[in-house]
């Protein structure tokens, strides 16, 4: 709505300078909409490397692989005449434009929207940067995204003009942000970047920032995007603390796992400083795409005086350790293996699953399932030493006891030493050889039935969610054009028009099932009104109210809901799920 506004109040300007103005020129030339006409087709050219810029028809055709509000994973190069210019700040604070560039001159072709994107160079619009009007031709550099699905275009604060009408940039760095949000060399506290997130309106945000902090939480990977939620203070502990919310790694490397982060990092931040607000809720974030610029591991002390909670245990059968204790004895224990063997117990924090044909599996545990301080099972057997079959899975939530020599690996990884010279005692109670469930959260079940909430699960891989009682959750894409996502940090799972997500009971027989929906800004994201459960050759049609979506009579182990939209693949209403409660025949 802001960006509709900000056009509307840029039209009634130019209304305003062509009838009462006329005289006065505008410092950056005319702000006009290109003529109309019909739209031309233009056939998508380049690459989208430098040496090959992408056209403008060639980054919409790039941009519609992607699903809605789904980021580039690399900035793009992108070529264009600009066709419109909607806002340039040349007196505020941001110093940014918002403008439109297409493939040719008259702006008839398919355009693309250049939103909040700096000058040539990455130089300000009010600290010198070269001027911008209609008919420049540009090249920019940027992340891209279809926002909200309909609107494709660059990723807020983070484009810059490399060559304008010729002239290019010799270096094409991004910004040079202002002295109050931090430099590379000269980066701000987190209780300055808080203090300048509080003194902005509800989903507000900033130029490029530079902050320093310590690592006080890992909160989650999110295998999708390779990126990693966490929170840095200024002291590493868990207080007046800073969410990086879906960051990347090293200068915009992509993450491989939770653990590549850890509590007691030192690291300065660039990117976008924001007041995410939702529910009423105040969230002080670096926002989304983020990169880490400088690295130190381990050096901060970590988000706790002791690891995780209060160490106890001895370490022996009867009084295992727990993970505090167990890593609080790697670190005493050093680098090399330890000719004792110990118990350690915890709750699994990200499982595995064995493969290769070695025997063995690697997953990683804490005193919660949350925990950011983990012990690493690393390749260890079956509960008496036997070999673990390829495609034995240890599973999030699970409680595991492990037996065998232990260690800190490299000085920063508190494990088992592997090649199966340790052992899984018991999963939940149970043996690896004995029939058990190797599965932990998952919902909690009375008589039988279930209710699970996804925050509560390990749904990293969306296409296969296993419960507590066995029944296992798949959500897919089958023919829509947007690909379903879990969103981390709101814990629910959005199917997008023409996705399907199944629930499969095995040997049980589903009576009835229960999705809990979110609403947003008074918008009630339940599903298109085709939508349908498929039972067999059967379609079935759901009660809705204002908080849920029912499913009733469904008498099979199976059932596949689909959100239908009969107008096409794309659009419609969204399936925002926050829950499922399913009710099994009796």
């Amino acid at each position: 709505m802001k960006r509709i506004a900000n056009y509307l109040i840029a039209m009634a300007i130019m209304a305003f300078t062509f009838t009462s103005c006329e005289d006065v020129p505008s410092p950056f030339g005319e702000i006009v909409k290109p003529s109309s006409g019909d739209v031309i087709k233009v056939d998508p050219t380049g690459t989208g490397t430098e040496a090959d810029p992408y056209n403008v028809a060639a980054v919409l055709e790039y941009l519609s692989g992607l699903g809605a509000d789904v980021q580039s994973p690399n900035e793009v190069f992108i070529k264009g005449i600009i066709s419109e210019v909607s806002d340039i700040d040349v007196s505020g604070t941001y110093g940014n434009a918002t403008y439109y560039i297409s493939d040719d001159a008259d702006g008839k072709a398919n355009k693309f929207y250049i939103y909040r994107g700096f000058g040539l160079g990455g130089k300000k619009f009010n600290e010198g940067a070269t001027a911008i009007k209609v008919g420049d031709n540009v090249t920019i550099k940027s992340k891209v995204v279809n926002y909200k699905g309909n609107t494709p275009e660059t990723v807020a604060n983070n484009c810059i003009i490399v060559e304008l009408n010729g002239a290019k940039d010799s270096g094409g760095d991004t910004p040079t942000p202002t002295s109050d949000l931090g430099t590379k060399d000269a980066p701000i506290t987190v209780a300055k970047a808080l203090e300048t997130i509080n003194k902005l309106a509800d989903g507000g945000e900033t130029g490029e920032a530079y902050v320093k902090g310590i690592i006080s939480k890992v909160q989650s990977y999110n295998s999708q995007y390779k990126s990693i939620t966490y929170y840095i203070s200024d002291d590493g502990k868990e207080a007046n603390e800073l969410q990086v919310y879906s960051g990347k790694g090293l200068n915009g490397a992509e993450f491989s796992a939770k653990e590549d982060l850890a509590a007691g990092d030192v690291v300065v931040v660039k990117g976008t400083l924001k007041k995410y607000v939702k529910n009423g809720t105040v969230t002080p974030e670096i926002n989304q795409s983020s990169e880490i610029v400088s690295l130190t591991k381990g050096s901060g002390g970590g988000g706790s005086d002791t690891p995780s909670g209060t160490a106890s245990g001895t370490g022996t059968k009867a009084d295992p350790f727990n993970i505090a204790a167990a890593i609080a004895k790697c670190k005493e224990i050093g680098q090399t293996a330890s000719t004792e063997k110990y118990y350690v117990k915890g709750i699994v924090v990200k499982g595995g699953t064995a493969s290769g044909g070695y025997g063995n599996v690697t997953f990683t545990m804490g005193d919660t399932k949350d925990d950011a301080e983990v012990f690493t099972a690393y390749q260890v057997a079956g509960s008496d030493g036997e070999s673990l079959a390829d495609g034995y899975t240890v599973d999030a939530g699970a409680e595991v006891i492990v037996y065998g020599p232990i260690y800190n690996y490299k000085g920063n990884t508190p494990e088992t030493s592997g090649k199966s010279s340790a052992q899984i005692v018991t999963i939940n109670g149970k043996k690896t050889n004995e029939s058990g469930d190797n599965t932990g959260g998952g919902g909690t079940s009375a008589e039988g039935d279930i209710t699970a909430v996804f925050g509560d699960l390990d749904c990293s891989n969306i296409a296969s969610i296993k419960l507590s009682d066995g029944t296992t959750l798949s959500v897919s894409q089958e023919d829509g054009k947007s690909a379903p996502i879990y969103h981390e940090s709101t814990k629910i799972i959005r199917i997008y028009a023409h996705n399907a997500i199944t629930i499969n009971a095995g040997s049980k027989k589903i009576s009835k099932i229960v999705f809990s929906y979110d609403t947003y800004n008074g918008t009630a994201y339940s599903g298109n009104d085709e939508m349908y459960g498929e039972v067999g050759s059967s379609k079935l049609s759901p009660a809705k109210d204002d908080k849920t979506v029912t499913f009733t009579n469904i008498n099979n182990s199976t059932i596949k809901v689909v959100n239908w939209l009969d107008s096409g693949n794309s659009g419609g209403t969204q399936f925002r799920i926050t829950q499922i409660a399913i009710t099994y025949a009796k």
